[in-house]
């Protein structure tokens, strides 16, 4: 059976998430690890970028979800806008380590942001029909 992460440690989950994530995105030759299967895929790095991303959003939902509460909507929204300057940073900052930016990975970035709200979403809505509904935090509107 699975145990459920203490709650004083999603945070500190969340942050290695994070790091592994800047450290992935910014090694010089992070391609020498991938498996030659994946290297073979074409565009196998845009998977990744919004792999990375969708992980991000889940990751901040998990987070910062607690005690039957979750984030809301507001919060979904800041942890998308939040997402989308990280991408940019995290894009602008790879020349300093002999990395090349790109707008499409910026844009992958994005995606996978985008289809992490659409999981995290479809997932609520799932809930809201089965037993007893989570409360809603403060200030955010019932989903419907």
């Amino acid at each position: 059976m699975i145990r459920r992460a203490p709650r004083a440690l999603r945070p500190c989950l969340l942050a290695v998430y994070w790091l592994a994530m800047g450290v992935g995105t910014h090694w010089p030759e992070v391609h020498d690890f991938a498996p030659q299967a994946v290297l073979r895929l074409p565009h196998a790095d845009k998977f990744v970028h919004a792999g990375l991303y969708l992980g991000w959003v889940l990751m901040w939902v998990w987070a910062l979800s607690s005690g039957g509460k979750w984030v809301g909507r507001r919060g979904l929204a800041m942890i998308l806008a939040g997402g989308a300057v990280w991408a940019m940073i995290d894009e602008l900052t790879q020349p300093f380590c002999q990395r090349q930016p790109e707008l499409s990975d910026y844009l992958c970035d994005l995606a996978g942001l985008g289809l992490g709200a659409i999981a995290v979403l479809l997932y609520r809505r799932s809930q809201a029909g089965s037993g007893p509904r989570m409360p809603e935090s403060v200030g955010s509107p019932p989903l419907r």
